[in-house]
């Protein structure tokens, strides 16, 4: 720099203009330099030479505005130095602060700067130059570039976090499709761990269409959102894992973009529909068995209108759906029986399920059928209890068979009797003139049997409760049979071979015991128990009939009709065993015959 260029007088007042000595101006710690109001450099101190990497010629016309090689926006791009914050300064007046721009000197090198300029006006006010006081910013922005940087890498770090702890899975891409990043539901949902920026477009081992078809990883979702650079909605694919298992899933393939509008890469997510495929289906075969079920199939709501009418309820009513959806319940209800719904509601409304029930209901002609009804509640996501489905199925033909059924057990009841009063009219005259013990046992245990056969009536002869039978037998013999006997059991259902062989056998003992044994006196008791076993091959019941408290009881020389009864008897007709006891305390009898 020359010397007499640095004594030069710079104007930085209005007015009036004060000289302004070089050796002051470069012992300044900022950049300071001058223009005219063409534009030239006519001041500028040692630290803007230094910022600016050379020494500009003082009123140089080729060194208009600025003395830097060359300029920058801090983006990066291009200032010309005509179109600089000086030279707006200079033509239109206006002062510019803490205004950033970039310097590039001669070497390459790029400093940061922060600028302040005003314009220099005489005293006219007519703009003569202006001055700019500009700072080298570089280390600040280096650091303040840091500690962005530095932020934005622990925001990354806690987005990873975030979406590594979903339970969806995800991954990114770059613009290219390779994968930059994946989450360890992705991982787990794909069977797989991806090669990261190897692996293309998809995390998935193999890719289907929701029809089944093959769908190649070039063109899936992610691989379109990509190449058409827009998200991609609404589609359906199914991904297989190496195992071979497949899982229905959802993608949203989202492009990004940087500040600039360059597609840098893409994220997707996949939403694992497996749960909601199962669901629709399981809904599907649902309506389907509602709709095509035999049955009649009703919904209501709590206040009793109807919802829904299946395909069943046409057929058993005779309304079709649009008849009955929206109208209350009880047109189906005769009249003299209004009064089955307000119960039924009330129980729904408690949560109960009426499992069933046997009632009558009324068709659309207004003839009356017998149904089997089958109520239960209805709830909502929340689980509060909004209706109720009602299952009807027809049971008029039903009844009729059990009535028919019935009608045949009685008269094959009947007709038992019948052949049993004739048997007793013919033991009648054959022990005519003798109306002693014998005639009295044979009738007796005709009584017996009569009544084993009424027991088998009342079960449609499907079978007889051993405790009603016990009784039934007792009942005849005992007077008070509450004070004299102890009967202990679990509910059971003899077929009928062995209720009716058991209750002759049990027959004889209270016969034995009326005569001979613990119901001769007051004191006497005798107790009953019995309980099934389930050991192989079959189920085996375990009787014992005890007596205490009667006579003195002593082994008797010889087996007469009714020991000789109970011990073959039963042997023969049930395979059973029998073991028949006289200990001095009473008569015990064991009983163990197989069920099946």
């Amino acid at each position: 720099m020359a010397a007499g260029s640095l004594a030069e007088k710079i104007p930085i007042m209005r007015a009036p203009a004060l000289p302004v000595d070089q050796t002051i101006l470069d012992l300044l710690p900022a950049a300071v330099y001058a223009c005219d109001a063409e534009g030239r450099i006519t001041r500028y101190n040692r630290k803007a030479a230094e910022i600016w990497g050379r020494e500009p010629r003082i009123g140089d016309p080729g060194e208009l505005y600025c003395g830097s090689y060359r300029l920058f926006w801090p983006d990066g791009r291009p200032l010309v130095h005509r179109d600089t914050p000086m030279a707006d300064a200079i033509h239109t007046g206006r002062s510019h602060r803490e205004m950033e721009v970039v310097i590039e000197q001669p070497s390459g090198r790029r400093i940061h700067t922060r600028v302040n300029i005003d314009p220099i006006r005489d005293e006219t006010g007519e703009i003569i130059g202006a001055i700019n006081c500009f700072h080298d910013v570089t280390a600040r922005r280096e650091t303040e570039r840091k500690r962005r940087g530095d932020a934005v890498r622990e925001s990354e770090r806690r987005l990873r976090e975030v979406l590594e702890a979903l339970p969806t899975a995800i991954y990114a891409t770059d613009a290219e499709g390779r994968i930059t990043f994946y989450n360890q539901a992705a991982v787990e949902m794909s069977g797989r761990r991806p090669e990261l920026g190897t692996d293309k477009w998809c995390v998935t081992w193999k890719l289907y269409r929701s029809d089944g078809s093959p769908l190649p990883h070039d063109q899936c979702p992610m691989a379109i959102a990509l190449k058409e650079k827009r998200p991609i909605r609404g589609v359906e694919a199914i991904a297989e894992r190496p195992d071979g298992t497949r899982v229905p899933f959802v993608p949203y393939p989202t492009p990004l973009f940087d500040e600039a509008g360059t597609l840098v890469g893409a994220v997707n997510m996949l939403l694992d529909i497996t749960d909601r495929r199962k669901a629709e289906d399981y809904a599907q075969r649902l309506a389907a068995i509602v709709e095509f079920s035999d049955d009649a199939i009703v919904s209501k709501n709590t206040l009793g209108v109807i919802q829904t009418w299946n395909k069943g309820a046409e057929h058993l009513f005779g309304y079709e759906a649009h008849e009955v959806i929206g109208r209350p319940v009880n047109i189906l209800l005769p009249p003299a029986r209004q009064d089955e719904e307000p119960g039924i509601l009330d129980r729904i409304r408690r949560g109960e399920r009426i499992d069933h029930y046997e009632t009558v209901r009324m068709r659309k002609d207004g003839s009356l059928l017998d149904i089997s009804l089958t109520v239960s509640p209805l709830k909502n996501a929340e689980g509060k209890i909004v209706g109720a489905s009602k299952i009807a199925r027809d049971i008029t033909e039903r009844r009729r068979q059990e009535e028919r059924r019935q009608l045949l057990v009685n008269e094959l009841n009947h007709r038992v009797k019948n052949t049993l009063a004739t048997v007793q009219s013919i033991a009648a005259q054959t022990f005519r003139g003798d109306h002693g013990a014998s005639l009295q046992q044979f009738e007796s245990r005709l009584v017996a049997l009569s009544r084993a056969h009424d027991a088998l009536t009342r079960e449609s002869w499907e079978g007889a409760e051993l405790q009603e039978l016990v009784e039934g037998t007792i009942a005849p013999i005992c007077a008070e049979p509450a004070e004299r006997f102890e009967i202990t059991g679990p509910p059971l259902l003899l077929r009928p071979k062995v209720a009716l062989s058991l209750s002759m056998a049990l027959h004889e003992l209270c016969t034995n015991a009326a005569k001979y044994g613990a119901l001769v006196n007051g004191a006497g008791r005798i107790k009953i128990t019995w309980q099934v076993t389930s050991s192989n091959p079959e189920p085996r019941l375990h009787l014992r009939w005890e007596e205490t408290g009667g006579p003195r009881v002593e082994t008797p020389s010889r087996r007469g009709f009714g020991t000789r009864l109970i011990e073959r008897a039963l042997a023969r007709e049930l395979g059973a065993q029998v073991k028949l006891l006289f200990p001095p305390s009473g008569v015990i009898c064991e009983i163990e015959a197989p069920l099946s």
